[in-house]
């Protein structure tokens, strides 16, 4: 009663409605044109007969916020969902930002940047690219037919002699002046072709190049123009054509099975495919039409790269405002079209198959690594099921410099936004069990929560020093392994040993044991990040003992640069406005750095 009473009071204005259970959480989070049509329909029986009886039923109070207008109103409605996370709503739980490649056209002679965000810098952008790898192949062709600078930021200027590429034929030297702007450019404008698709013009301008460098009996150059066609054949001959429309385009289906819903996304750039990406949903209580609406605005409400058009298997609430927010936000108009017939709706089927093949997949893994979880408890005589692990590794050379990691898996899979990684304080030469000993000393005086399970590279040593930290901390209840490789014989694999508390003898499993792959996989990643921050540390290592031989530069100096500047390159790459910016850092200072470089070099 009191509920309907309060309905009486809300305005027809536009805006933004968010209703709570009983215990005043916000559970869903919707926007209307006219709020109190909008919030009346919930309690309607025609509504109720459409909409989650669950989501009714639990609605104990509701708050709103009136806008201006309905385009606003999205917008809040966006962040309001992120903001709280209401479990009625599509959640889109994604933090990831794929890359592009960047041409930063404004500069005088750009080169080609990967970066993650795209803003409205007046720069060109091509992508998104779903895999690192890919991009990174991409890059090596290019790099191979088009001689870009390869060095990072702003161009350098103060170079008395060009780089290695140069050398090598992989890049002009605009750092010494020995390419014109105009020469340049024109090898940009070549790459913005070849990205574009348009490989038959691009072909065509080489060709007419190269007979020009012919006929003037410079054969060099046309053997290199010569070079330059072939590869773009080459690559064209590997590229997959999906499209004929030779336009940027996105295709998103949704696809069911049981109470989990896939929603896939294939990303097709200039008729070719160049991936796709998927998101998983489960118990979502609301339709299709509305799960799309709020999966659409929240996946381009990021800085992502929109397409001119984005396919889709049905009507999106809101279609006409989502359609004029895209179209705003991109600069130009998007169009979202519904094909029912022909080459677009053979992509949404196309869409449809990788939905259903990569749900049945990721259903797949899911029941593995449970089984692994639920093996791994029987075979060790586990506590507890490790539904949290966190597992440690040390990295050193000789002592020197040693780093210690902590990766976390939770439910088998890898949670790498909880990932720590240590600097060795107290331990000066190799000793392994005491390096140990400092990492897990440090995590657990301060550590909140507790996991099921603690692994440790290594073997009884290693395990011992595990045992004495949580004695010594008083933690009880935990589980605790060391997991360490056999020295085998040569020509022979040798056997993972896992050394568990209170036995003599390791534990032995068999190879195809999903236990047994889930530890290895948790072993080997913890190495890897063990490495990685190794180095790291050796890189800022080198930079910081090579400052200190510069006349002038000092501790506190030093520390600076690098923070400011991640390695040698960096800083001599940079320009000179750029290292005057560090704090402390004077006009002699870089004249010092300049010929301290020259000295080595």
């Amino acid at each position: 009663m009191e509920l309907i009473e309060k309905i009486q009071n809300i305005p027809t204005s536009s805006g933004v409605y968010l209703m709570k259970n009983s215990c005043n959480e916000v559970i869903y989070v919707g926007k209307a044109k006219n709020l109190k049509n909008r919030v009346r329909s919930y309690f309607t029986k025609t509504e109720r007969d459409t909409k989650g009886l669950r989501l009714v039923s639990e609605i104990h109070d509701f708050d709103f916020i009136i806008t201006d207008n309905e385009k606003e109103a999205l917008i809040l409605e966006n962040n309001l969902i992120k903001k709280y996370r209401p479990k009625f709503n599509v959640n889109l739980r994604d933090d990831k930002n794929f890359l592009s490649i960047k041409i930063a056209t404004n500069e005088a002679f750009p080169s080609l940047q990967i970066v993650r965000k795209i803003k409205k810098d007046g720069a060109i952008y091509f992508g998104p690219f779903p895999k690192a790898s890919v991009l990174r192949n991409v890059l090596r062709e290019i790099h191979k037919i088009f001689p870009l600078r390869k060095c990072r930021g702003k161009l350098p200027t103060n170079r008395s002699r060009p780089c290695l590429n140069f050398q090598i034929g992989r890049c002009l030297g605009p750092c010494c002046g020995l390419v014109s702007k105009n020469e340049y450019d024109e090898l940009i404008d070549q790459v913005k072709l070849f990205f574009e698709g348009k490989n038959k013009k691009l072909k065509s301008i080489l060709k007419k190049k190269m007979k020009e460098a012919s006929d003037k009996w410079n054969f060099e150059q046309a053997a290199r123009l010569r070079d330059r066609i072939s590869y773009i054949e080459q690559i064209t001959e590997k590229q997959k054509m999906v499209s004929t429309s030779f336009i940027d385009q996105d295709v998103i289906a949704i696809f069911h099975q049981g109470d989990i819903t896939q929603i896939q996304l294939l990303f097709i750039r200039n008729g070719k495919l160049l991936g796709g990406d998927y998101f998983k949903f489960q118990n979502i209580d609301i339709n299709e039409k509305e799960m799309l609406s709020s999966f659409i605005k929240q996946y381009y409400h990021k800085e992502r790269f929109i397409p001119k058009e984005i396919i889709l298997p049905l009507d999106p609430l809101d279609k006409a405002l989502i359609t004029q927010w895209l179209s705003e936000k991109k600069g130009s108009k998007v169009n979202i079209i519904i094909p029912k017939k022909g080459e677009r709706f053979k992509l949404l089927n196309l869409a449809i198959q990788n939905a259903r093949i990569n749900l049945e997949s990721s259903l797949n893994e899911e029941e593995k690594r449970k089984k692994s979880l639920e093996e791994l408890k029987i075979k060790l005589k586990l506590n507890s099921l490790p539904k949290t692990i966190e597992a440690f590794d040390i990295s050193n050379i000789s002592g020197k410099m040693a780093v210690g990691s902590m990766v976390v898996f939770e439910d088998g899979s890898p949670e790498k936004n909880r990932y720590r990684h240590y600097n060795i304080k107290t331990v000066d030469e190799f000793n392994d069990y005491a390096m140990m000993y400092e990492v897990l000393k440090r995590r657990y005086t301060k550590a909140e929560v507790i996991p099921n399970l603690i692994m440790v590279d290594g073997g009884k040593g290693q395990l011992k020093m595990a045992l004495e930290v949580l004695n010594e901390l008083n933690i009880k209840g935990v589980d605790v392994i060391a997991l360490a490789k056999a020295k085998g014989k040569e020509g022979i694999k040798s056997k993972e040993r896992i050394f568990i508390p209170h036995r003599k003898n390791p534990v032995i499993l068999k190879e195809n044991s999903l236990a047994l792959k889930l530890l290895t996989q948790i072993r080997d990643e913890s190495h890897r990040v063990a490495i990685s921050h190794y180095r790291k540390r050796k890189i800022k290592e080198d930079l910081s003992s090579v400052l200190k031989k510069v006349p002038g530069i000092g501790e506190i100096k030093s520390k600076r640069l690098m923070k400011s500047f991640k390695s040698i390159e960096d800083i001599k790459n940079a320009l000179d406005d750029e290292i005057k910016k560090v704090q402390g850092i004077r006009s002699k200072d870089i004249e010092n750095i300049r010929n301290f470089f020259k000295t080595i070099s």
